[in-house]
């Protein structure tokens, strides 16, 4: 990516960093340090179908051998990780602990590596 489009994502990348750094100290001082939340199980079991369809759609790219694969992987690798933080964050068990040091965190740098691995290829026939 050059020019103007570059210039514009560069903005948004580090502006919204930025914003995202003060943003999350106010929320620090302001938010209750807990909550009684009414839709908990809606966005857990949201969330898990948002990952399943993410694993589902990254799956069938890489059986056609799509390059937006390697965009999927990152996808989910990012969604495992964030998977990770809030169950371990939100209920604090040892078996919340043990799947996202074991299985999510794992899981997802093996998808990272392999989206490297996928963008890797393509330089040379791109």
């Amino acid at each position: 990516m050059t020019g103007w489009a570059h210039r514009i994502a560069l903005a948004v990348t580090l502006g919204g960093a930025g914003l995202l750094v003060l943003w999350s100290m106010v929320l620090a001082v302001t938010l209750p340090h807990s909550i009684d939340v009414g839709a908990w199980r809606l966005a857990w079991v949201g969330f898990d179908i948002a990952l399943a369809i993410v694993f589902a759609v990254t799956g069938v790219l890489l059986l056609r051998g799509h390059r937006s694969a390697a965009t999927g992987l990152v996808v989910a690798a990012t969604m495992l990780a964030t998977d990770a933080w809030f169950d371990v964050a939100l209920s604090f068990t040892w078996t919340a602990l043990l799947l996202a040091l074991l299985v999510e965190l794992p899981t997802a740098a093996f998808l990272v590596w392999s989206a490297r691995r996928i963008l890797k290829g393509q330089r040379g026939s791109a």
